[in-house]
């Protein structure tokens, strides 16, 4: 069994990269195989293909939101990058392919006058990995305006949703399919570029840009996460090469070198610091790999 020459029918294959160079934490071991579909007939083939030979896969947007550990990982990294990238209205419905970078979006949809994604430009994410994580600022959530969007599961079966049928939660959406189209009812918004600016302003004050981060460690629950971290001594705590941001205090920035044990260990360190004084469970953010 060669996988990888199996792979090579359906698009590019890269074989042994490692995931801190596809990470925005720059953190990760070892992959064994980093697969570039060309088109969705031959992402359908490959993933039929793992699923008979039983071969674990793993969908890689732009790394942001992922903590890879150190390990080797004995599977298939997809990517999207290679598959054509849709951005088409119609009746003021946005229909957008999944690869389609957020910031990109967003400023396109500004520029046009649509709100639909206000606040998203520095967020570094694909449409589909925002829609995973079902990202929000300020009161914005990339869910509200969805209408629909298009999958494929791990079987190459091609599956519509609708959004009253799919699970959103606090940062989370409730799907293991890779998705492969959204959908949005777009709506006007007056200002829309002083509105962007001044959202960026104020990001760009409080969150952390200067160091590779995956963004927010942790969920918020009724006492904001980096208020805990804060009360508990751990802002500007320092293990290898990572450590708590002294700018905002929820964000875990890679100071050049870090490894992911390191950023675990400062993980369970502030969840059990914070758990002992104020018998609060901080729950992950970041998907670990």
């Amino acid at each position: 069994m060669n996988i990888y020459y199996e792979l090579l029918k359906y698009g590019k294959v890269l074989e042994k990269i490692y995931l801190k160079d596809y990470t925005t934490i720059k953190v990760g071991g070892m992959a064994r195989y980093l697969f570039y579909p060309t088109n969705i007939k031959n992402l359908q083939k490959a993933l039929k293909y793992l699923k008979k030979i039983k071969y674990p896969s793993f969908i890689l947007g732009m790394g942001s939101n992922i903590l890879a550990t150190d390990d080797f990982h004995d599977l298939v990294i997809i990517k999207l990058d290679h598959l054509s990238s849709e951005f088409i209205i119609n009746n003021e419905l946005l229909k957008i392919s999944s690869n389609y970078k957020l910031s990109n979006a967003t400023k396109k949809l500004n520029h046009l006058g649509y709100g639909n994604f206000l606040g998203f430009s520095l967020i570094p994410a694909s449409i589909g990995g925002a829609i995973k994580m079902n990202a929000s600022c300020y009161g914005n959530t990339i869910s509200d305006t969805l209408v629909k969007i298009i999958t494929i599961n791990k079987n190459g079966k091609i599956k519509i949703y609708h959004k009253e049928d799919l699970h959103f939660k606090y940062r989370k959406l409730l799907l293991e399919e890779i998705i492969l189209y959204s959908f949005f009812k777009l709506y006007s918004q007056s200002d829309l570029n002083t509105l962007e600016e001044s959202i960026s302003i104020k990001k760009k004050s409080t969150q952390v840009y200067d160091y590779p981060n995956f963004g927010s460690v942790f969920k918020n629950g009724e006492i904001k996460s980096y208020q805990l971290i804060k009360d508990t001594n751990m802002q500007g705590v320092k293990i290898g090469g990572a450590m708590f941001s002294l700018k905002h205090a929820n964000f875990i920035v890679n100071l050049g070198e870090a490894k992911a044990k390191d950023i675990f260990t400062l993980i369970k360190m502030v969840q059990k610091k914070v758990y002992y004084q104020y018998k609060v469970n901080l729950n992950l953010e970041v998907i670990i790999l």
